[in-house]
């Protein structure tokens, strides 16, 4: 419904507004449409699709996790939503307290509570024991990571969840599986970095690598210069067996 005008006062001031007001019905969760991810890591901070209808009328989104904890004990943790448009949040798996195993899940949409919306199961978190790396990986030259370790697809991950950074360069992960993450880094300068690997609020560090600068003559400008000596010598022979004869 429309509101023609809308009055303020405040003591003996009075200001009318004639611009008109318009009430939106509540936002509500489709409830046909499963969450983007059941599952989480320990540590959260992993991204959740929720559908719906009627976000646009909001600008102010929170998700609620709620955690009963073996003990009895009911705890609560909050993170942000981001509306993607009118029928669509994206909000932030929360941290799970204590290593509890699941989450209800509320949203509130500015005023509005919409209870119970959907259920978050909580997984261990992933843990990267080592890597294997070239034993020479040279600056501007593709280089394939491999990443062993356990639950690193826990939580539903994904490639897209996993940021691997070795210096300012990134290594993009190409695939992942319990025990493996496959990844591709083209170094963009030399020296020795801290391996750093990153999903939702868990981070983790290894060893460092080694980025070399490359020690071989590049393969075109070789050829290059073989192919003009040899034009070179051509000419020479031509001149050398020209004069000769003219002898």
């Amino acid at each position: 419904p429309a509101v023609s005008s809308v009055t303020v006062k405040i003591d003996d001031f009075v200001k009318i507004f004639t611009n008109g007001f318009r009430y939106l019905p509540n936002p509500v969760i489709n409830s046909s449409i499963p969450l983007s991810r059941q599952t989480s890591i320990q540590d959260g901070g992993l991204q959740i699709l929720v559908a719906g209808f009627g976000f646009g009328g909001s600008t102010d989104f929170k998700a609620q996790f709620n955690f009963a904890l073996s003990s009895g004990e009911m705890i609560t943790q909050t993170s942000t939503c981001t509306r993607i448009n009118s029928t669509h949040l994206n909000c932030t798996s929360a941290k799970s307290p204590s290593n509890a195993t699941s989450a209800t899940i509320d949203i509130r949409a500015d005023g509005v509570w919409l209870r119970g919306v959907a259920s978050l199961v909580y997984q261990a978190n992933p843990f990267v024991q080592r890597y294997t790396a070239p034993g020479t990986i040279n600056k501007g030259d593709p280089a394939t990571i491999e990443f062993d370790g356990t639950n690193l697809n826990a939580g539903d991950l994904r490639p897209s969840d996993y940021l691997i950074t070795m210096g300012t360069d990134r290594c993009v992960v190409r695939s992942i599986s319990a025990d493996s993450i496959v990844c591709t880094v083209t170094p963009s300068t030399t020296g020795t970095f801290p391996v750093i690997v990153r999903a939702g609020n868990y981070q983790q560090q290894l060893e460092e690598i080694k980025f070399s600068e490359s020690d071989s003559f590049p393969m075109a400008i070789v050829a290059g210069a073989v192919g003009g000596l040899t034009v070179i010598l051509v000419v020479i022979i031509i001149i050398l067996a020209i004069f000769y004869r003219r002898k």
